[in-house]
């Protein structure tokens, strides 16, 4: 997978107070963010986590000390299996429908990355 990026990411490790969750089929499954610009985000899984490539999902990233929710829209355009300290995860890149504005806090933690 060789993308050019269009806009700088923001990796787990700079925001572990926020997670995102997806409603799929009247459900709400939580996951981690792997990383996060205004054009999408790449999110991390739980194995049973089913979905099919460019299926249309809702969903948002909390912050969770201030409950501060990111809502968004997007398509799936990647999904990968993937194991982290030896637990199976499904790692799955979304493409949001319309451009995000990120909260003053992710802009934070992006331009602290930046530099």
């Amino acid at each position: 997978m060789t993308q050019n990026r269009k806009a700088p990411r923001i990796y787990p490790k700079d925001f572990a107070d926020y997670s995102v969750s997806f409603e799929l089929n009247g459900n709400v499954q939580k996951g981690f963010l792997g990383n996060i610009s205004e054009g999408g985000l790449c999110a991390v899984m739980p194995p049973d986590f089913t979905c099919e490539l460019d299926t249309t999902l809702k969903g948002f990233v909390l912050q969770e000390p201030l409950n501060d929710k990111l809502n968004f829209e997007g398509r799936i355009a990647w999904k990968l299996d993937y194991e982290i300290n030896k637990a199976p995860k499904l790692m799955l890149g979304l493409e949001f429908s319309n451009p995000l504005e990120l909260p003053e806090q992710l802009m934070v933690i992006s331009l602290a990355v930046e530099s």
